[in-house]
């Protein structure tokens, strides 16, 4: 229902996060109304959104940085003595679309941001980075394929605090790699899309306790929870929970759930995933092993072994397997070949491989971009 406004010519300016200004200006006597939408990133100021709100027509136009809306012509007549709030609403709209569509995006600078580490420190960063690209990981914190991957440093420690000396020692080195290492895991991230912390396993085994690296991708997390939701709602967990939560709900779950949890945050097909819990329900029920094979799909560290899962024994390549192998191998194509320009003496480096495959040429890095 249109509201009675007389016609100031106003202007607002609003900070909002993220180095982010909107501003909102309505100019007389033609009553046009303006929303503009902009991001400083240095001292370069990008549009990322401009809308604008004349008498008869409301016109959008965006940049490349901002979703592609494309043009939305609306035919409305306003007067001067009469504002229909719809119209401002428009904007507003807008506006929220944007955030939501650039939500994971992170300046240059803030993805994988190595540089505030020391020169030593950082060596150790990029080198523990690197060898998780060679190995699995690489479809977790690039291409979304796997939900998490891990194993890519592991460490094990008594549980009891050691009474030699040198045992003692050999305690608190590990402990000391382990804090260094969750300081080198802090730092991988760009724009919430990706996670990494040290995982512990609750499971004892000769009086040492194990643990590992862990990396999420917020994305594939987010769509995994919610296809298996039937499966994670019997810890309360929803697509909104934290990585962690999810993880120390599977790890100390009873045998059967543990093993599908672990299956579904590995992103293995649901077949794989009932088989091996089956299989393992069976042998704890007979005594005895159910045989089986490994389908694997490469990575460039090795072509078997690495990305695998248990299936039935004399196991057919299925649809799901072409389709999820095909989806990695694209990946590690592309991976390869970024790889050779960045990794090697006097190269850029794993860090900057990561930028140049998330940023767009105005430095937003957007790790989902590489697998919308």
């Amino acid at each position: 229902m249109p509201i009675d406004l007389p016609c100031v010519r106003s202007n607002a300016k609003y900070e909002l996060p993220g180095r982010v200004r909107l501003e909102f200006s309505i100019n007389c006597p033609k009553f046009t109304v303006t929303c503009f939408l902009w991001r400083k990133f240095g001292r370069r100021q990008v549009s990322l959104l401009d809308v604008s709100l004349p008498k008869n027509n409301v016109r959008l136009k965006t940049s490349k940085l901002a979703a592609n809306f494309g043009t939305l012509s609306y035919m409305k007549q306003v007067t001067n003595r009469s504002l229909n709030l719809r119209l401002m609403a428009v904007c507003l709209v807008f506006v929220s679309a944007t955030f939501a569509g650039n939500a994971a995006a992170t300046e240059r600078a803030e993805c994988f941001p190595f540089e505030s580490l020391p020169t030593e420190k950082r060596l150790k960063a990029e080198a523990l980075l690197l060898k998780a690209l060679d190995s699995e990981a690489l479809y977790t914190i690039v291409g979304g394929i796997k939900p998490m991957s891990s194993g890519f440093v592991n460490f094990n420690f008594p549980v009891r605090e050691p009474r030699q000396d040198e045992a003692r020692k050999q305690h608190a080195a590990t402990l000391a790699s382990i804090r260094e290492t969750r300081e080198m895991l802090s730092l991988w991230r760009c724009g919430g899309e990706v996670f990494s912390e040290v995982q512990h396993f609750s499971r004892v085994f000769e009086g040492k306790r194990f643990a590992e690296g862990v990396v999420f991708n917020s994305t594939a997390m987010r769509r995994m929870l919610g296809e298996r939701s039937a499966f994670f709602s019997r810890w309360g967990i929803t697509p909104e929970s934290h990585p962690l939560t999810v993880l120390y709900a599977v790890e100390n779950a009873d045998a059967t759930p543990r093993f599908a949890g672990y299956g579904y945050l590995f992103g293995y097909p649901e077949y794989a995933v009932r088989f091996f819990v089956e299989a393992a329900n069976e042998e704890e029920f007979t005594g005895k092993f159910v045989e089986r094979d490994f389908y694997s799909i490469g990575t460039f560290a090795g072509e078997t072994n690495r990305f695998v899962y248990a299936v039935p024994k004399g196991h057919k390549e299925r649809e799901e397997d072409a389709k999820l192998n095909a989806r990695a191998q694209e990946l590690l194509a592309e991976y390869k070949t970024r790889r050779a320009r960045f990794i090697g003496e006097g190269k850029a480096g794993p860090v900057e491989l990561l930028r140049d495959w998330f940023c767009d040429e105005a430095g937003r890095c957007d790790p989902s971009r590489t697998y919308r």
